[in-house]
């Protein structure tokens, strides 16, 4: 094991405790980092923050462009909604699998273009 696998599994295994406590509890195990590792409480306050933002995002499902509406009506476009931090300009392709749509970052941070591709869900059985 290399050293910065082994730095990698410490911050694993202390965000994963830290996640499930409420603000002011992770505070206080932070601070305790503080003195042996400052760089590693850096690293774990990074990546906690990062997880607040994501918030249940990635806990719900997506809609899917091409489902049918509640009225049984033809499919709905998915053009101009947001997912994350892109929003959905154009629909590039589509095909057995899903649509593939041209996006870009919606937000004050950066500029870029992404293709996000919109994977069909299997129907329940």
């Amino acid at each position: 094991m290399t050293a910065d696998s082994g730095r990698w599994r410490r911050l694993r295994a202390i965000f994963d405790e830290l996640v499930e406590l409420d603000p002011g509890e992770q505070e206080v195990q932070l601070a305790q980092i503080t003195f042996r590792d400052p760089e590693l409480r850096a690293e774990v306050e990074a990546l906690l923050l990062a997880e607040r933002a994501a918030g249940d995002r990635f806990e719900r499902p997506l809609p899917f462009p091409g489902e049918l509406d509640d009225d049984g009506g033809s499919e709905e476009s998915a053009v101009g909604q947001k997912i994350g931090p892109y929003r959905l300009s154009r629909e590039i392709g589509r095909g057995g699998m899903g649509t593939v749509y041209e996006a870009f970052r919606d937000d004050a941070e950066f500029s870029k273009r992404v293709a996000i591709k919109m994977v069909e869900q299997a129907p329940e059985r």
